[in-house]
């Protein structure tokens, strides 16, 4: 019979407790950085390793958010510290929009940070459109994109139109002839 130890025995032997202001280092599992822990009842669901600190140490997470690792990023609480640290102390609970908006190097806030389309228009009222799913996008190379692909059809259709008349030259003159008369004589 397996002897099932407590979740903060087996949680606290992966760490490296180390001072109150410093990092706690996560020792085992990693997934993209994060350290990762697996509960007991869930052999293959693992859980956060700072999600499962913070909880032992600070409470549950308040629903709806979610866990900065602040220290990582700019500013005057910035200091140096790793995604796989543990320690509460360098961790805030914050919404995903503001956990995202922290984070310089994410993509979002990359892209919201540009003044001009890689065209070089200017993102401003007259000249942005933002999509339902909150997408900028620039109305001038919009124009653009769109008037060169109607000039693709019409340069295509012009090219079959023209292969279809030089297969087809006997018949269709024959049809507009027979059109023409029979025009003329409804006219007499």
């Amino acid at each position: 019979m397996e002897i099932i130890r407590p979740l903060a025995e087996r949680f606290w032997e992966k760490v490296d407790r180390r001072g109150p202001n410093e990092c706690w280092m996560w020792l085992a599992g990693k997934s993209y950085g994060y350290g990762h822990f697996r509960a007991q009842g869930h052999p293959k669901r693992s859980i956060g390793a700072h999600r499962v600190a913070y909880e032992l140490l600070v409470g549950p997470i308040p629903p709806g958010l979610t866990l900065d690792h602040f220290r990582m990023n700019p500013g005057p609480r910035n200091a140096p510290c790793s995604k796989a640290c543990v320690n509460p102390a360098h961790l805030e609970a914050v919404t995903r929009q503001i956990n995202t908006i922290r984070c310089e190097t994410s993509i979002s806030v990359v892209n919201a940070k540009k003044t001009t389309c890689p065209a070089g228009h200017e993102y401003d009222d007259e000249n942005t459109y933002v999509s339902a799913d909150n997408c900028r996008f620039c109305r001038a190379c919009h124009r653009a994109s769109v008037a060169k692909c109607r000039l693709a059809d019409r340069t295509k259709f012009a090219a079959r139109d023209s292969r279809y008349y030089a297969a087809n030259k006997e018949r269709i003159n024959a049809r507009c002839r027979a059109y023409y008369y029979a025009k003329k004589r409804a006219a007499l």
